[in-house]
């Protein structure tokens, strides 16, 4: 499981800032062991979600969907 907290993380804290850096550094650890793929578990739903809904429907991105979009150009053509 790719998220920071079993059973669809945790209110308040998986869908929060500094949770990007927990799953920076698992990319830096899986790109660091050679890993070629990596499939984020959840896009939308449950607290660490890439994106989740406002109450409006809309997408809302959380702090991973931007940690993965600022990992992404750096490592992308290097990653093995």
């Amino acid at each position: 499981e790719s998220g920071g907290a079993y059973g669809s993380g945790a209110a308040n804290v998986t869908d929060r800032f500094v949770s990007a850096f927990w799953y920076l550094d698992e990319l830096a650890e899986l790109a660091a062991k050679s890993v070629a793929v990596h499939c984020r578990q959840t896009l939308v739903g449950g607290h660490y979600a890439l994106l989740e809904r406002d109450p409006d429907g809309r997408f809302r991105p959380n702090p991973d969907y931007f940690a993965t979009r600022l990992w992404a150009p750096p490592i992308g053509a290097r990653a093995p």
